[in-house]
């Protein structure tokens, strides 16, 4: 009953990232651009990716007001599990939306779109922190899908059931700094249209929660004030229960 609980929250928030992207993309239905629509589904895809991962971000930091909200550390764990994948797929919708047009580009199947980089004679219209942003494009680009394949790797390893506990942990810290590298991505990638609307300051909202998460985690603060000397006398696994039994 509590997990039907937690996936409805889930739903809702997924639902309310899909509205709040619809309100920006008032044109999207009367395109029959397909550049038009790629670009909007990045957009989705991304946002909503960012969405997942920063909430499982957040439950892993095992704080006390969660667990007892998910009614458990090992409700807590399942939960972080699912949405780390979820987003992790998501990243894969996200990544393949970017490359799949290009590669038909570059195949000749598509024609390469015209892009408008301006009204001015320069074609650049940007000052401030819009032409900030503009600059530092590339480096999120690369931020971005070199963080989309370590997170995938580290994800294999984290899944992975013949991997040990240290590597498993040591999996985890080091997924929190590639998080960073994606949150990074994200808030310099948000479409500039975006800018203002409701989506864009769930996005930052997102990121800053996120990457707050993240920092906390590679500082070594998680759990720290919760650990207590103790030697492990015996365990029993329960298969049906999924549950172990741990006596120290």
């Amino acid at each position: 009953m509590f997990m039907k609980t937690v996936r409805n929250f889930v739903w809702m928030i997924i639902a309310a990232v899909s509205v709040l992207w619809w309100m920006s993309e008032p044109q999207l239905l009367s395109s029959t651009q397909f550049f038009q629509w790629r670009s909007a589904l990045i957009q989705y895809s991304g946002v909503l990716s960012l969405a997942l991962m920063s909430i499982a971000m957040v439950l892993a930091l095992r704080l006390p007001v969660i667990e007892q909200w998910v009614h458990g550390m090992d409700k807590a764990y399942r939960v972080h599990k699912w949405l780390g994948i979820a987003g992790v797929s998501l990243g894969v919708v996200h990544w393949l939306t970017y490359k799949v047009p290009k590669w038909l580009v570059s195949a000749g199947v598509l024609e390469k779109p015209i892009k408008h980089t301006g009204g001015g004679p320069s074609g650049n219209n940007f000052f401030g922190l819009e032409l900030w942003v503009k600059e530092l494009r590339d480096v999120g680009l690369g931020m971005g899908e070199w963080g989309f394949y370590l997170l995938l790797a580290l994800l294999v390893v984290s899944l992975w059931t013949v991997v040990k506990y240290k590597p498993f942990k040591l999996s985890h810290r080091l997924m929190a700094a590639v998080y960073l590298m994606i949150a990074v991505h994200s808030v310099l990638l948000i479409k500039h249209a975006y800018w203002g609307e409701p989506i864009h300051f769930v996005a930052l909202g997102f990121a800053l929660m996120g990457s707050t998460a993240a920092v906390y985690s590679l500082l070594g603060f998680v759990g720290r004030a919760n650990r207590h000397p103790a030697k492990v006398v015996s365990t029993r696994y329960f298969p049906q229960a999924r549950v172990m039994e741990l006596v120290l």
